[in-house]
């Protein structure tokens, strides 16, 4: 029995540190993965912002778009953006936009960001970036 269970964590601690399961996995240059370009479908001023018009409430959500060049690219999302919510008196802080989601058959997609009331006056900044280095903007003025 013990055997079995040296075993067990053992193999569980060769699948884990794999690459390909814990790291994003790296795009080949010259393939895919050297363009991106985020955007929204909010409208967007002289300077290249985009605006949110706050319509009441608490929170809502919103969406950002992006295209690349080339099917299933991984696209990671960042901001230094964060929002707090209490759960049994403690406090959770989360940034607006996390994670990562892959582009489709035509190389587009999109993810979800989080809008909280006391973002009105705000801009929130929104990066999504492949694990090679190349990167985008955008930034969503609270109105």
């Amino acid at each position: 029995m013990r055997t079995i269970s040296v075993l067990v964590i053992l193999g569980l601690i060769t699948i884990a540190c794999e690459d390909n399961i814990v790291g994003a996995t790296p795009i080949p240059e010259g393939t895919s993965g050297n363009s991106l370009v985020i955007y929204s479908d909010l409208p967007q001023d002289s300077n290249g912002y985009y605006h949110f018009d706050f319509e009441g409430g608490d929170n809502t959500y919103d969406n950002v778009y992006f295209q690349t060049d080339g099917e299933l690219n991984r696209v990671f999302w960042y901001s230094d953006d964060t929002f707090t919510i209490y759960h049994q008196g403690f406090p959770i802080t989360e940034p607006i936009i996390q994670h990562s989601t892959y582009s489709d058959e035509n190389g587009q997609g999109q993810q979800m960001f989080y809008i909280h009331h006391t973002a009105v006056g705000d801009t929130l900044d929104i990066w999504g970036s492949f694990s090679n280095g190349t990167s985008a903007y955008m930034g969503v003025i609270i109105d």
